[in-house]
């Protein structure tokens, strides 16, 4: 049978730049729109005259999220996400050949109710649109998810 052997190395030098940028207005009462743009230029330069992208860290990613508090002490949330394309290295690779990992989209929506002055009830769902899609090359993330639960306050 295959062994799988992993070793953690770190990289002598890297170098990162870039600009992020995040916004939250109130267009009506009670209702909040929160967004978010990052650039990042991540770079290792552990070579002389040679710069890799560092993995796994995407040039773009956004974030836009929506909150409306209702009077009677129901809140929901709309949370998107973008997460750019991203190097990784091929595993197994002896070279450490790079492969770029697709940008994906994931939307978020959660709601919860208070009951009473110390008790809340609240469900959200993840992943909402079971978007396919890998942080790391070979590790699948998980579907949709429905949490659901109480929370008391004493």
């Amino acid at each position: 049978p295959a062994k799988f052997i992993y070793r953690a190395a770190n990289i002598e030098s890297a170098f990162s730049s870039g600009v992020e940028v995040n916004a939250t207005l109130e267009p009506l009462r009670r209702l909040t729109l929160m967004g978010g743009y990052t650039y990042a230029n991540a770079k290792d330069t552990s070579q002389p005259d040679v710069e890799t992208p560092l993995r796994r860290r995407p040039k773009h990613t956004g974030r836009l999220n929506l909150n409306y508090a209702l009077p009677v002490g129901l809140n929901m949330n709309l949370d998107v996400v973008f997460v750019g394309k991203r190097p990784d290295f091929i595993p197994g690779s002896k070279t450490k050949e790079m492969l770029f990992l697709p940008s994906y989209t994931t939307v978020n929506f959660g709601a919860a109710y208070a009951v009473g002055q110390s008790i809340s009830i609240f469900g959200k769902v993840t992943n909402l649109t079971d978007e396919n899609y890998q942080e790391v090359v070979g590790y699948p993330t998980l579907g949709r998810q429905i949490i659901g639960g109480a929370q008391v306050a004493f």
